[in-house]
């Protein structure tokens, strides 16, 4: 494991992804994800950031710990949202949800990935107004969020199909076709 965490220290703030993800390999076979956490806790963002990345291409949930402060911090934000998404960490939905908002949309679009992957009907009217985003990623993120609650889904898509925008309207037909319920699809028409 020392040979490994030598190689790590070296490569880890100049790694691309691929190199990441063999890192992210090498990681979990030697079961040195930990110490991937624990540099990913570092106050350097040459060294925590790419950490984030490592953890969130392996969906590693030994940085589960450390995703709220990561959140917080605009250099780490994009690799931890796409880690909380990718464990479910429903406790950082408070933080997650605001992001889909966000002035960066790359940001916005881990924000609403994560959002629609770990959020309940609870969280269903918070997820709403993205239905009609002018960010198209950000929008099939939503709708795949309320595919998994039809009951949810539907009313909102009809009531989409009745706006007298044509933007919305679209939006709306394209939320009913996602659904795949025979009510959505007959409103969508």
């Amino acid at each position: 494991r020392e040979p490994f965490l030598k190689l790590l220290d070296a490569r880890l703030a100049d790694a691309d992804d691929d190199e990441l993800r063999v890192l992210a390999s090498v990681a979990r076979a030697t079961g040195a994800m930990a110490d991937v956490a624990e540099r990913a806790k570092s106050p350097d963002d040459r060294t925590a950031a790419p950490a984030w990345r490592l953890l969130a291409l392996a969906a590693a949930p030994e940085g589960r710990a450390g995703l709220p402060a990561a959140l917080e911090r605009p250099e780490r934000r994009r690799a931890a949202l796409r880690l909380a998404g990718a464990l479910g960490a429903r406790e950082t939905l408070s933080i997650v949800l605001p992001l889909i908002l966000d002035a960066d949309p790359l940001v916005a679009r881990e924000a609403a990935v994560a959002a629609a992957a770990m959020a309940t009907p609870t969280e269903a009217s918070s997820l709403q107004g993205s239905l009609t985003a002018d960010d198209a990623f950000v929008r099939v993120a939503t709708e795949r969020f309320f595919a998994k609650f039809p009951e949810l889904g539907e009313p909102l898509g009809i009531g989409l199909t009745g706006s007298d925008q044509a933007s919305a309207r679209r939006r709306g037909v394209a939320l009913l076709g996602r659904l795949g319920t025979t009510a959505a699809i007959a409103r969508a028409g």
